[in-house]
């Protein structure tokens, strides 16, 4: 039996975009009280997702996307846990919540003080246009505010459709 290259009779679009997208951190604490978080790194970028000068609380769809799968995870260490505070987190899409695509996590930590590490994740697969932009935000009840914890806290988009 002989085989054939797929490749050399159907080559990819030059404008293939799937499997392409960008990985966002933080390479410093953020004080949240009911922030848009600021992601200060990449880890990769494929297309130009983020700008870290200009809006970088912001993953910005590029052109030949349609369809993603964004992801993200908000952390507060251990340390910033307190007895019965409440942390949301949530993604906006072009600047306000969205529904039915809606992620909003609320955890009362109750008495778990300096054992549980609380961890919002978020995955929502979306239909998107060029142009359209998501953002992560934090929320906490205590007054004082709580440091985002850099090494388990990101945010990420997947090209699944052109």
């Amino acid at each position: 039996m002989r085989l054939r290259n797929a490749s050399v009779a159907n080559p990819p679009s030059s404008t293939d975009t799937r499997g392409q997208g960008c990985h966002l951190i933080r390479t410093t604490e953020q004080l949240i009280t009911a922030e848009t978080v600021k992601w200060t790194a990449e880890t990769y970028d494929d297309l130009g997702f983020h700008d870290n000068a200009t809006n970088t609380d912001r993953i910005t769809i590029p052109a030949n996307v349609s369809r993603v799968l964004l992801s993200g995870a908000c952390n507060f260490g251990d340390d910033e846990v307190a007895a019965g505070t409440v942390d949301r987190n949530y993604m906006e899409k072009n600047g306000t919540s969205f529904s039915p695509q809606i992620n909003d996590w609320q955890v009362d930590v109750g008495s778990d003080v300096g054992v549980h590490e609380p961890t919002y994740n978020f995955n929502q697969v979306l239909d998107v246009v060029a142009g359209d932009y998501f953002t992560c935000v934090c929320i906490t009840s205590l007054i004082a505010g709580k440091f985002l914890d850099v090494d388990r806290s990101y945010f990420s988009c997947i090209v699944i459709r052109n």
